[in-house]
């Protein structure tokens, strides 16, 4: 999903940058990610049943799916001013991104005050000046909210380039920020004055920009290739620190009450070890994905990747309430459905629908171009 997947600079050619295929691979790996962190979403209702820990798993182990995202955006835009002018890095960026918010956004409107049956919703009154509202807010679809994050990080993207292009800058940049954005949230949650060190939070950082400059700093500057034995210990021990801390946090509340999810998030500190140590490990196998015969179909997938972000919510939504609705809770046939066949069955059609849309729309430049 993230831009450009798979392709950074190097200082020898800036006019033919290279195409790092562990990206693509990752970016179809974290778009199906997402989908799991979807179909899981009972693990706010916070009821601790069977249901409710299989939720826990799959947010655990999916939870680097939009770090990785950004990560490589980061390592894709950041060092863009060897490509080409910033004038032209928002022009590229609009046409991609701002235009599918836009209009991703128009359908799924459409969808919902027309066909809310589908969906189980609430019948929703249609207007023109309703939906404005609620683009400009975020509050068409609440996934979208990546896509206004993404555009904010694009803004800044001119300043953070030109500290990206220093490393001791940016490395002095990243420790800051993972320090406001990391660490600074979880002293808070324990300090016995709560936000006693909230002062020095500067909101300049966020945690998706922490991911944005280290995918960059990762692929530019790391050439040390950690052992994959030592890359894998530390996700297998984030996820297991992440299912432990935040079951732990929960075990006090009582049923139906408020989840509570310091750890297993994005902005959490085992997310911080996670996703870049899933970045470095599929980045060790670049010269074997490259190689393989199989990457032009992960090359293919990963383009497809921000259309199935745009429109897999909607098949989430009707299998919710067309399929798993007719299984008793907590069922093995419900369970089942809900965590094995719902993200395949999900992934599936919107790659289908991703897939005739791209056809489309090749197909109709293709005849602009003759016309």
């Amino acid at each position: 999903m993230a831009d450009q997947p798979g392709t950074i600079p190097t200082a020898a050619s800036a006019a033919k940058p290279k195409r790092w295929a562990f990206m693509d691979v990752l970016n179809v790996v974290a778009i199906f990610a997402v989908i799991l962190l979807h179909v899981s979403l009972n693990i706010f209702d916070l009821q601790k049943d069977t249901a409710w820990n299989v939720a826990l798993v799959y947010q655990c182990v999916a939870i680097f799916a939009v770090p990785i995202f950004f990560m490589v955006s980061g390592a894709n835009l950041l060092g863009y001013r060897e490509r080409y002018d910033t004038p032209t890095f928002f022009r590229k960026r609009a046409l991609r991104v701002v235009l599918t918010l836009i209009i991703w956004s128009a359908v799924i409107y459409l969808l919902v005050c027309f066909c809310s049956g589908l969906f189980g919703f609430e019948p929703r009154r249609f207007g023109l000046v309703e939906f404005a509202k609620e683009l400009l807010t975020d509050n068409v679809i609440s996934i979208y909210w990546f896509f206004y994050v993404i555009i904010g990080l694009y803004l800044v993207t001119p300043i953070f380039s030109l500290i990206a292009a220093n490393r001791r800058v940016l490395e002095y940049t990243l420790v800051l920020a993972a320090l406001m954005c990391f660490v600074v949230p979880a002293v808070n949650a324990f300090a016995p004055i709560h936000y006693v060190t909230d002062p020095l939070a500067l909101r300049f950082f966020t945690w998706s920009l922490t991911y944005y400059l280290l995918g960059f700093y990762l692929v530019r500057y790391v050439t040390w290739r950690p052992p994959v034995w030592a890359l894998i210990l530390a996700c297998v021990a984030s996820v297991a620190v992440m299912l432990g801390a935040t079951w732990a946090l929960n075990a006090g509340t009582e049923v139906g009450g408020t989840y509570r999810n310091l750890f297993a998030a994005a902005e959490g500190l085992p997310t911080l070890v996670y996703a870049p140590a899933l970045f470095m490990l599929f980045k060790r196998g670049e010269e074997k994905i490259a190689a393989s015969k199989a990457y032009p179909v992960w090359r293919t997938l990963a383009g497809l990747s921000l259309k199935v972000y745009a429109i897999h919510l909607v098949f989430v939504w009707i299998f919710d309430a067309q399929v798993l609705s007719g299984f008793a809770a907590n069922s093995g046939a419900a369970l089942a459905m809900q965590f094995i066949v719902e993200p395949l069955v999900v992934y599936a059609v919107s790659l289908a629908v991703a897939w005739v849309l791209e056809k489309a729309k090749t197909a109709l430049k293709a005849r602009l171009r003759r016309s």
